[in-house]
């Protein structure tokens, strides 16, 4: 019996043998990676950036199509057939069909066709740049572009699903949906006076702040050298100098393992909240820690060092120092009266963003003292530094300033250190005392709460108000009148000098006579007409006074029988184009100024995967100021700025009576 069996057992060692070693020979081989060389200065090895490649760190472009109601019947215009069909679908998907009961809405009892076609809609593409790593919530400007209408003045965006790269439509494959969008649409009133370029601009616009994060995209960080212990170290840096905080979800920083035998492990990074708008200082912070922080002071000592001998890296010594933390304060003090100026701001900026009190002193000297970007950095930079009443009152004697960069740049730091206090004070309520109204309120509708109001009397001396959830009115009563409004971000209007007021026996027009204002000797008020559109019957009011922030707060007052005051229910957009027709009609003696958009740029800049920046990364990159006119000024032309010079103020032409209008 056993004679016959021993053949097939040798045959069966012989298959195992073989379907072994043909095993052996699929298996795929590791692929060598070609090592990663940095040509990185000595003052930074041993950093994150130094050993790692980033990935995920380009403003992502994000796209849809949108619907906008509440137009004064300039849409409804013909549809391309795919656009209409994926609109179509779109609206059924969200329940909207003849059934739909809404009085009074262009939904009412309407197909999705119908609503399409309707005068007082219309079909937009919506697009972003997100900033890399936003977390979920963090908000963006999104700019807007009409399909069918003739003009987007008035419109209100509806929530719009947004996805990754162009806009799709029906049938095609869909990207990943990472955000939402939806708010009034600001319509850009300093158009050229060029006639083309002034119909174009009315069929685009943008919804400031209007979009937010809701399915955020990773940074992952990929080291040159695999090690799951290196990994580990940077963890644990990561972590323990970027704690997640309130509102966060998870841990800072994580290890990812992979099954591929090509890939090594890396780390994958989750943006704090409270660095939802500076995701960039955030990445900044993360690439110049150290690895091995065991000696933090040897560290400290090392990169002020190299500030006075490498001045070239002060920039990125910078980082390294803030990176550090406060045990890097006792080594940079010793450089903030640092005879060269170059290791001297870097040391006052790492130590302002560090919230050492000490470094307010030589900020304040070149603050008050210093020209061009030296003085604005230090400016900015005082915002940092908490407390410290002196910051505040220096703060608040540069708004008297003529120069107007100055001013507002005042302004904008006076602003955040008052948002902080604010901040501040409503914590404590809610700490002590259970009963607070602030005790189960979250900590992002906290911050909410304390950017919307600034009571009189604060020692930054701005007063703020909310009106009609649409913007923000401050009231700076300091130096000269002037009229300054934000075209990124939370909508902002703000009126510096003491109680600015309309001229008497003014007449100003507006959108074709739409809205007429008139002042009169011996009138106490401003008596104000306005129509939606050409059909609609005209309302009227009378301010109590002539006082440029009550005209602003009586144009956006909803209107109606229970509304104590009752306005015009004009949006930001238009409030904001009523104030530049009252200044190019020399109906004022406030200069008007804005920002300069830079939306539509940082759009191109994402898609073509470059860094641009929505906003100042650091403070060598100020903010953009526009000064359209002052009203007691002749017109002039714009002149352009060099990009490596310091922003300049350029007048443009004002023209009387425009209609407001678009980019």
């Amino acid at each position: 019996m056993k004679t016959p069996l021993r053949p097939a057992v040798g045959l069966l060692a012989i298959t195992i043998a073989s379907l072994l070693s043909s095993s052996c020979s699929d298996t795929p081989e590791a692929i060598e990676k070609t090592p990663i060389v940095r040509d990185t200065p000595s003052a930074l090895r041993g950093t994150i950036g130094a050993e790692v490649t980033f990935r995920g760190i380009e403003p992502v472009v994000v796209s849809g199509l949108g619907l906008v109601v509440n137009l004064n019947n300039t849409g409804g215009r013909p549809i391309p057939d795919r656009i209409l069909e994926t609109m179509e679908r779109t609206l059924t998907l969200q329940g909207i069909s003849s059934t739909t009961d809404m009085p009074g809405s262009p939904l009412h009892r309407k197909s999705a066709r119908d609503i399409l076609k309707d005068p007082r809609t219309a079909v937009v593409i919506v697009q972003a740049a997100i900033p890399p790593g936003a977390p979920p919530g963090a908000r963006f400007d999104v700019y807007v572009d009409a399909v069918n209408a003739t003009s987007l003045e008035g419109g209100q965006l509806w929530t719009t699903n947004l996805r990754i790269g162009e806009t799709v439509l029906f049938g095609q494959a869909q990207a990943r949906e990472i955000a939402n969008a939806r708010g009034p649409i600001f319509i850009n009133p300093f158009a050229t006076s060029d006639t083309s370029q002034a119909a174009l601009s009315q069929t685009s616009g943008r919804v400031l702040d209007g979009g937010w994060v809701t399915n955020p995209l990773q940074i992952e960080m990929v080291p040159d050298t695999a090690s799951h212990s290196r990994v580990a170290s940077m963890v644990s840096a990561i972590n323990s100098r970027l704690p997640a905080g309130p509102g966060d979800s998870g841990a800072t920083a994580r290890g990812k393992t992979t099954s591929d035998i090509n890939s090594g492990p890396s780390v994958v990074l989750r943006v704090p909240r409270r660095f939802a708008d500076r995701a960039d200082e955030f990445l900044s912070i993360v690439k110049h820690l150290p690895i091995n922080d065991s000696a933090p002071e040897m560290l400290a000592k090392r990169y002020t060092d190299a500030l006075k001998t490498e001045p070239a890296l002060a920039n990125e010594l910078a980082w390294c120092i803030e990176a550090l933390g406060d045990k890097a304060l006792p080594f940079t003090r010793g450089l903030y009266d640092y005879a060269e100026v170059v290791p001297r701001l870097a040391a006052l900026r790492a130590g302002a963003r560090l919230g050492d009190p000490m470094a307010a002193s030589a900020l304040i000297e070149l603050a008050g003292k210093g020209t061009g970007l030296e003085q604005l950095d230090a400016i900015a930079l005082l915002a940092e530094i908490a407390g410290t009443p002196r910051i505040d009152l220096t703060l608040r004697n540069l708004l008297k300033e003529k120069e107007l960069l100055v001013r507002i740049a005042a302004y904008e730091a006076l602003a955040k250190r008052a948002e902080k206090v604010r901040l501040a004070r409503l914590l404590d309520d809610s700490y002590d005392s259970p009963t607070s109204p602030m005790h189960n309120v979250s900590p992002v509708h906290r911050e909410v709460i304390a950017r919307a109001v600034f009571p009189t009397g604060m020692l930054q001396g701005i007063e703020r108000r909310s009106v009609g959830g649409k913007f923000l009115l401050d009231m700076v009563p300091e130096g000269d009148p002037m009229i300054y409004v934000t075209q990124q971000g939370q909508p902002r209007i703000v009126i510096f000098g003491e109680n600015p007021s309309l001229n008497t026996d003014a007449v100003v027009s507006a959108w074709n006579d739409r809205l007429l204002l008139t002042t009169e000797a011996g009138q106490t008020g401003v008596r104000a007409m306005f129509r939606e559109d050409e059909s609609s019957a005209a309302q009227r009011l009378t301010t109590e006074g002539q006082s440029l922030a009550g005209l602003v707060l009586a144009l956006a007052a909803s209107s109606g029988p229970d509304q104590p005051t009752p306005g015009f229910n004009l949006t930001y957009s238009e409030v904001v184009g009523t104030l530049y027709a009252i200044s190019s009609a020399r109906a004022t003696n406030a200069t008007f100024a804005t920002e300069r958009d830079r939306l539509k740029a940082s759009i191109l800049a994402a898609g073509e995967n470059k860094i641009r920046r929505d906003r100042p990364e650091t403070p060598n990159d100020p903010t953009n100021v526009v000064v359209i006119r002052r009203a007691d000024a002749p017109d002039s032309t714009l002149v352009p700025t060099p990009e490596r010079e310091p922003p300049k103020i350029m007048p443009l032409p004002g023209t009387k009576g425009r209609k407001d209008s678009g980019d």
